[in-house]
């Protein structure tokens, strides 16, 4: 029984495989951070929005001003957030 050595046609695609992955794991690992960052702060606004106790859709320009500096705070400080969460 003769060892023979793959060829390098067959060992090809593999490393597009393993060229795909590697990209694919890269691309999601720098888009994390802005991505995470975004859905907590849109989860914030609702708190903010619900801590003022009013829905979505009901938001005046006077609301609006209040619940940007409810997210402000609560995205720079964290006692503030987990006090927001209690409160809710």
């Amino acid at each position: 029984m003769a060892v023979v050595n793959p060829s390098s046609s067959q060992q090809l695609p593999r490393t597009y495989v393993v060229s795909i992955v590697a990209a694919l794991i890269a691309v999601t690992a720098l888009l994390w951070g802005p991505v995470a960052r975004g859905l907590h702060e849109e989860s914030v606004v609702r708190w903010c929005s619900a801590a003022q106790g009013v829905a979505r859709a009901e938001v005046t320009a006077e609301l609006s001003l209040q619940i940007a500096a409810c997210v402000e705070q609560a995205l720079t400080d964290p006692a503030y957030m987990t006090a927001l969460r209690a409160s809710l």
